[in-house]
């Protein structure tokens, strides 16, 4: 009788399959995990411009100063120069791709981002429903895409009381 001192080649092609599987499950792992990690990014920019541009939205005025009935940019103001808006509803279907600063320059690193805003009247006893008149409140919704799927969604609502209250 002799004694087996090596493997067979049962038993190493075995092994051999065995490392292979478990090789690419852990690749298709790690593709994962960094996919994950890259949504997760561009969700929190997309995030950050939203609340960037609502928060630039909600520094203005509920109304244009020189002509409270208008709705949109009026004649005095340039639509693709934010930095003559100075009423909420300025805002209205605004879009940028890429998303820009107040001052026009492009936000490094958001060339795919897309930032809009839409801005229109509310019913105050149902802040869900838009009105075509204004009732004293502006809803405020800014949303930012990439490559056409919705990443961040912030809203707001403004009212002409606030604004009312700032001026006493």
């Amino acid at each position: 009788m002799s004694k087996r001192n090596g493997l067979s080649l049962v038993e190493v092609l075995i092994s051999t399959l065995l490392v292979g599987v478990l090789l690419v499950s852990a690749l298709k792992a790690v593709g994962a995990v960094l996919r994950h990690r890259d949504s997760l990014t561009d969700r929190s920019r997309a995030l950050m411009l939203a609340n960037g541009l609502l928060s630039e939205i909600l520094e203005k005025g509920y109304a244009d100063p020189t002509d409270a009935d208008g709705f949109g940019c009026e004649t005095d103001e340039d639509a693709s120069d934010r930095q003559t808006f100075d009423d909420v509803d300025d805002y209205a279907n605004w879009l940028r791709l890429p998303p820009e600063n107040r001052l026009g320059v492009a936000v490094a690193n958001s060339e795919a981002f897309q930032r809009s805003a839409t801005v229109f009247y509310v019913d105050p006893s149902d802040i869900s429903e838009q009105v075509e008149t204004d009732l004293g409140i502006k809803r405020i919704r800014v949303a930012v895409e990439v490559n056409g799927v919705e990443l961040a969604v912030v809203e707001a609502l403004r009212t002409q009381a606030h604004d009312e209250m700032q001026q006493q």
